[in-house]
């Protein structure tokens, strides 16, 4: 819900860029949600289900697991061409169609 809230203000001001951070696993339903508006990379402060990963990799986009602060340097970043964020282009002008799950 919170999410949803945040995702709505976001394109209510306009914003072009950007990043989220949610306080918790990155579920496959929030990867579509943030890939749909746009937004590159998704931060979870804690793992993300292996669906999420593969729904993140179809919509080309950024996703860290771990991202709690103080935490040792062993975040884990998944991006669809498996190299690491700083090393992708631009994905602003991508949307993921996705709607649905994978089978």
């Amino acid at each position: 819900m919170a999410l949803d809230k945040l995702l709505g203000y976001r394109s209510q001001q306009g914003w072009q860029a950007g990043a989220v951070l949610v306080s918790s696993r990155a579920s496959y339903e929030m990867v579509q949600k943030t890939a749909a508006c746009g937004i590159e990379i998704l931060f979870a402060v804690s793992a993300a289900t292996s669906l999420a990963v593969d729904v993140a990799e179809r919509c080309n986009l950024t996703l860290v697991g771990f991202s709690k602060p103080g935490a040792p340097p062993s975040i884990r970043i998944r991006s669809a061409c498996g190299a690491p964020a700083a090393h992708k282009p631009s994905l602003f002008s991508r949307r993921c169609e996705l709607l649905f799950p994978p089978a």
